[in-house]
């Protein structure tokens, strides 16, 4: 996630043993000249596949995913169960990060989705595609969408059939969005 410092917060991802980690790196002056990288002090879920989204203020919205790597997953029966989980970390001080929960979750855990800040306030986001649960990988339809003024996500509608993998997005003027292409995660077949 880019802050409007230049810095950039990176979370999640996996270890050697495919287990999801649990920390946070800021990178200072990740835009220009040397990098420094520092710890976040914050312990987070452990989220492979999950969200990191910089609101207004510099907020972040981390949410989705799952506890282990998924990407080496070759049969299309297997269940994968993403996080419905979401934590909203707010900065502190000199570099000290609380963590909080939204007053809800998403509706359906996700991973494999497109989510992305909108609105001039940078107060909102949106998720959308990706994976959903058991009892087999299937796209998800569901399109959600989180106010930090609310601290609450809700549903914004359904995608059409086997959109769920690598849909592409584009933003229009904020009141309208364009999902196209996409893959379902069973059958293999694109959708037009």
């Amino acid at each position: 996630a880019l802050l409007s410092t230049g810095a950039v917060v990176v979370a999640g991802g996996f270890a050697g043993n495919g287990a999801g980690l649990t920390t946070a790196e800021r990178i200072l002056s990740a835009l220009a000249g040397s990098p420094t990288i520092e710890a976040v002090d914050v312990v987070l879920p452990a989220r492979v596949g999950a969200s990191l989204l910089a609101l207004d203020d510099d907020i972040l919205l981390y949410a989705g995913g799952t506890r282990r790597r998924t990407d080496n997953i070759t049969d299309v029966n297997a269940s994968v169960v993403p996080e419905r989980d979401a934590d909203v970390l707010i900065p502190f001080g000199a570099g000290g990060v609380l963590r909080f929960s939204p007053d809800n979750a998403l509706a359906v855990g996700r991973l494999h989705h497109q989510a992305f800040v909108v609105g001039a306030a940078r107060d909102a986001a949106v998720f959308l595609g990706g994976v959903a649960t058991t009892p087999r990988i299937t796209p998800h339809p569901q399109v959600e969408r989180f106010s930090l003024a609310d601290n609450r996500f809700t549903g914004a509608g359904l995608m059409g059939a086997g959109a769920g993998l690598e849909a592409g997005v584009v933003q229009g003027s904020g009141a309208a969005l364009i999902s196209a292409g996409g893959v379902d995660p069973h059958t293999g077949s694109t959708s037009s």
